[in-house]
C-alpha cells in the first residue's frame, strides 16, 4: 500500500530537491556528498588520534612499570648478595 503525502511534507520537499538536481543543480548534491564525506573523514581522524593517544599513554605506563620491576629485581639481587 502506498500512502499519500501532503504537498508540504518533509518527504515531498526532499523529493522535490532530489528531482530538481536534474535541472542544473547537480552540483548542490555533489557538494552535499563531499561535505558528508568530509565529516566522515574528520570523525575517523578524531577516533584514530584518540586511539593513538590512548596507546601512547598505555605504552608509557608499561615502560614505567618495566623500569620499576628492573629496579626491584636489582635491589632484590643486591640484598641476596649481602646475606
Amino acid at each position: 500500500m502506498y500512502e499519500t503525502q501532503d504537498l508540504e511534507s518533509e518527504e515531498k520537499m526532499i523529493f522535490n530537491k532530489l528531482n530538481s538536481a536534474g535541472n542544473g543543480e547537480g552540483h548542490i548534491l555533489a557538494q552535499a556528498f563531499d561535505q558528508m564525506r568530509g565529516h566522515i573523514y574528520g570523525g575517523i581522524q578524531q577516533r584514530t588520534n584518540a586511539t593513538s593517544n590512548l596507546l601512547t599513554d598505555e605504552l608509557a605506563q608499561l615502560k614505567v612499570k618495566i623500569m620499576l620491576l628492573k629496579i626491584l629485581t636489582r635491589l632484590k639481587h643486591s640484598e641476596e648478595e649481602e646475606i
